[in-house]
């Protein structure tokens, strides 16, 4: 063979492993996500468990909507962002400020209204 052919087949063949190695990453990339998704979802009738240690069917279609999600090249938070429009807010383990901050508010508020009508009434 000459080495023209020699040096066609070396190229030929880094080109194919390198196209390999990427689609390694990318199923790697996806496996990834997958397992960071479903860990910090929590399943709807599972107490304090995650959807990636529950076998219940709740948790399994939770982990079809996030493989589908995920199909679809949807960000993280996206993903996040439609699982708690599906579910509720407490789907995830951090259900975000702004019900924190509405309970922290209310409480405030009820405190503030047991301490008036007690001093009112004790005076």
């Amino acid at each position: 063979m000459t080495r023209i052919n020699i040096a066609a087949i070396i190229v030929f063949g880094m080109l194919c492993l390198a196209l390999t190695f990427q689609g390694m990453q990318e199923v790697n990339d996806y496996n990834k996500r997958f397992n960071y998704l479903t860990k910090r979802v929590r399943c709807e009738n599972c107490p304090n468990t995650s959807v990636s240690d529950s076998d219940n069917g709740a948790a399994l279609e939770i982990r079809k909507d996030i493989a589908s999600m995920l199909r679809q090249e949807m960000s993280n938070s996206q993903i996040i962002d439609n699982l708690q429009k599906q579910h509720s807010v407490y789907v995830t383990y951090d259900p975000g400020m702004k019900i924190k901050l509405y309970l922290v508010t209310i409480s405030v508020l009820f405190m503030i209204t047991i301490i008036f009508f007690a001093i009112k009434y004790l005076y």
